[in-house]
Parts: C-alpha cells; structure tokens; sequence
C-alpha cells in the first residue's frame, strides 16, 4: 500500500497514520490546492465582471467598443495571475494527474487569450476611427440643421424695407418670440439689420464650438494616449500569456514558436549545419 503524500510502501496492516508523515509533502500539496482553488477564482471573478459589465452587448457601438476593451484590459492581470497560480499548483504536485490536465487545458486556453489580448489593438483603433467619423458626421448634421431654422430668419430680415415693417414679420415667424429693442425704431433699417445678422453670426459659432467638443484637440489627445496604453498592456498580457500556452499536444509555448520564427525570415528554424 503507497501513502498518498510521500508515495513511499506503508507496511501491511498499518495505517498511513502510523508512521511519520512527510511535512513538507503535506504542505507542497495543501500548497498547490490551494493555489488551484485561488486560480480557478480568479477566472470566475474576470468572467463575472468581464460579462457583467459588458451587457447590454452593443457589437456595432463604437463607444461600446471602447469601453470594452478598457475593461478587458483592467481587468486583465486577474486572468493572468490566475494562470500562475494554475501553473504553481500543478509544480508543488507533479503526481497530481487531474492538476496536470487541468494546467494543459489551461495552456490551451492561454493561447485563445493571448490572441485576444493582441487583437484588442487593432480593435481599440478601429473603434476610435469609427467614433471620430460618427462625431464629425454628426457635428455637420446638427450645423445643417441650425443653418435651416436659421435661414427663414434671415430671408425675413432681408426683405424688410422698414423697422416697423420687420418687427411685423418677425412677430409672425413661428413662436413670434423676436421683437426689437424700443431702440431699434430710432435707428436706421441697415443699422439694425447688421446688429441681428452680427448677433445670429456669434450665436451660430457659439453653437458649432459647443458642438465641436467631442473632436477639440484636447479629446483626440486623449484618444490617442488611450491607444498609446492599449497597445503596450495588449502587448504586455500577450507575453504573459504566450510564455505558458501551448496549441493541442505541442510542447513548446507560444513564446518558444515565435522566437523560433523570429530566427529566420522566412518563418523557419534555422537548422545547424552538420559536423563532418
């Protein structure tokens, strides 16, 4: 009979109590149990937020987009450290057949997660084009529209050939809200034409800086140093992860296949020259 912790042969008719147990066993294999149970929440806690947080899911939404892939990002260290707490448990207990499975479907499911984490890159610039074009579209949108309730106005004050003559039509544009200071009837027609047009030129540009906020300088900054950090934590959980992902029965990582790639420039091993 073997004892569950040290493997060594327990005498016939006695117990593994009996005898002196191995410390450091015991504490190797509470060790990784407990790092496995660490691990395995760690995964539910990123998918609880990660899913959570991401419903109602708006594929198409740009501004979805983004948030999406800032919240994968923030919370991408839980994943990873999740990963080593996997790894760790099944190199305290190498004999734990279930560990070493559970960590080489782990591995495999590192390598999906590692893409992920480097298609988040392209995917956070896609979105943020997207988002740039939907706000300057529809700045021009809401122009055009000020520009139409503004043009009755101003074909109404052209055509007046009096003050009085333009007061009478102003009070008859929809609503009638527009009257002239008691002033304006002391004044000539040109004067008081030029004071209204100068008035709905600053109103107009007023409106159009109001408007235009989504795409000042100051926000496009701020887009692209949000790209700067999605690109270089992509890149960070990327290694992470490709240093323990494995495809299928492969030994190697997927860290270990690029460096193999990187060495040669046509994506091949180079092979050693054979000794005569």
């Amino acid at each position: 009979m073997l004892d569950s912790l040290t493997g060594k042969t327990i005498a016939p008719g006695t117990g593994p109590d009996d005898g002196p147990i191995d410390e450091r066993a015991a504490t190797r294999i509470a060790g990784s149990d407990l790092l496995m149970a660490v691990g395995k929440g760690l995964f539910l806690v990123f998918l609880g937020y990660a899913i959570v947080d991401s419903l109602p899911l708006e594929l198409l939404n740009p501004n979805w987009q983004l948030r999406f892939v800032a919240r994968i990002l923030s919370l991408g260290s839980i994943p990873l450290v999740g990963f080593a707490c996997v790894h760790l448990a099944a190199i305290l207990n190498p004999a734990n057949v279930r560990m070493r499975q559970r960590l080489l479907s782990m591995r495999q499911w590192a390598m999906a997660a590692a893409i992920g984490f480097l298609l988040l890159i392209p995917l956070q610039g896609f979105a943020t084009w997207k988002a740039y074009t939907e706000a300057k579209t529809s700045q021009r949108t809401l122009i055009q529209q000020a520009n139409r309730r503004v043009a009755p106005l101003k074909r109404v004050i052209e055509s007046a050939t009096s003050t009085a003559d333009l007061q009478q039509k102003l009070s008859q544009l929809e609503g009638g809200r527009l009257k002239l200071a008691p002033e304006d009837f002391s004044r000539p027609l040109a004067d008081v034409k030029k004071a209204i047009f100068d008035n709905l030129a600053r109103s107009q540009n007023l409106y159009a800086d109001r408007i235009a906020t989504s795409t000042a300088p100051t926000q496009i900054w701020g887009a692209l140093q949000s790209a700067a950090r999605t690109i270089v934590a992509s890149i960070g959980f990327f290694i992470g992860f490709a240093a323990g992902a494995q495809f299928g029965s492969s030994p190697l990582t997927l860290q270990e296949r690029i460096s193999g790639w990187s060495q040669s420039p046509f994506g091949q091993r180079r092979r050693r020259p054979r000794r005569p």
